[in-house]
């Protein structure tokens, strides 16, 4: 009993000793500017993006109203293509599989101004659905192909990519892309990814990443998680070029395999190497739709400076629709208008 009477004071002092400790550590971070974690919640998704096991998120079937100026309401049917007014065509036409990320999904932009919407419209041979989902890159719009390719499904002639580069960015998940991924419960979401490994790719099912307790309130605890993340999503860069070439032959691959074709529309400008590394690809249909002024013609944007406008979508269509009509596909008289896209067909 004597014993433990003076071991109390010991472990009392040494307690006391531990929350003194943490407590200027606490102190200390926040004079330096350290904070608890303060996640502003992103709020597609919240309404349009609903978790999905294998792909990440889908389209939330129903109709979400756009954060970007005008907030014009965006539709999902319930497999998680854009509703499409155009849409409804015979059973018996073939299919166009269309994906790619918000660019390519139409974020911004009322379900009658997509660049698929206006490619629906003027395409009597065939019905497209679009599949473009918002924050995607180009390995979960690959998953997205495969997914549709494994299901029942009508006859599928042809499979659209709307490239935007930042896609292979996005697919090797680095930690600045999972932390602007974050869920109402305050998680981030790591999505799907690839990865590049003593050359080999591994692929991963990425998934949720929860709070730790506290980090809301202390920046010691913030910081913490925030450097074991930095450990366990470290990467290299040179991951990005193998990572972005496997991803492109692999969809190609897919589509073949489920005897369709891969026809690649560059939606912004392609980096030089990676756009020769395409034009070798005998078996890669690319072709380059990015408009030269997207980044300085505020009419190309919703409101200005959102994602791209009606205008810049119909651009699309318009390349888009030529590079179709060469593939031999049938388009309605004076539709192609020749507007302000750039297509420089392979």
């Amino acid at each position: 009993m004597a014993a433990r009477s003076k071991l109390l004071p010991k472990l009392a002092l040494m307690l006391g000793a531990i929350v003194v400790s943490l407590g200027a550590i606490e102190v200390a971070l926040r004079l330096t500017g350290y904070e608890p974690r303060r996640d502003p919640v992103n709020v597609g998704f919240d309404s349009w993006a609903a978790p999905d096991p294998a792909l990440g998120w889908v389209n939330r079937a129903g109709t979400w109203q756009s954060v970007e100026p005008g907030h014009v309401p965006l539709t999902f049917e319930t497999d998680g293509r854009r509703h499409d007014p155009a849409g409804g065509k015979p059973a018996n036409l073939p299919r166009i599989l269309v994906v790619g990320c918000s660019f390519t999904q139409g974020y911004g932009v009322a379900d009658d101004e997509t660049f698929s919407h206006f490619i629906n419209a003027s395409l009597p041979s065939a019905e497209l659905l679009n599949f473009g989902t918002g924050a995607y890159g180009s390995y979960q719009s690959r998953l997205r192909v495969n997914q549709y390719f494994n299901a029942p499904h009508a006859e599928t002639s042809l499979v659209i990519y709307g490239l935007f580069f930042s896609h292979h960015f996005r697919d090797l998940a680095p930690l600045s892309w999972i932390q602007s991924l974050t869920m109402r419960d305050g998680s981030y979401m790591a999505p799907p990814n690839v990865r590049y490994r003593s050359g080999q790719i591994v692929e991963s099912p990425g998934g949720p990443i929860g709070r730790w307790p506290l980090e809301d309130r202390s920046a010691a605890v913030a910081l913490a998680h925030l450097g074991v993340m930095t450990l366990t999503h470290r990467l290299s860069g040179k991951m990005g070029r193998p990572v972005f070439q496997h991803g492109i032959l692999a969809m190609q691959k897919t589509a073949v395999a489920n005897k369709a074709k891969l026809l690649i529309l560059g939606l912004v400008p392609i980096p030089p190497d990676e756009l020769e590394w395409l034009k070798s690809q005998r078996e890669i249909d690319f072709v380059a739709c990015d408009h030269p002024d997207f980044e300085k013609d505020p009419s190309l944007k919703v409101g200005g400076v959102g994602h791209p406008s009606a205008r810049q979508h119909r651009a699309w269509a318009d390349c888009a629709l030529k590079a179709l009509a060469v593939r031999g596909y049938k388009i309605e008289a004076n539709v192609v208008s020749g507007g302000p896209s750039s297509s420089r067909t392979q």
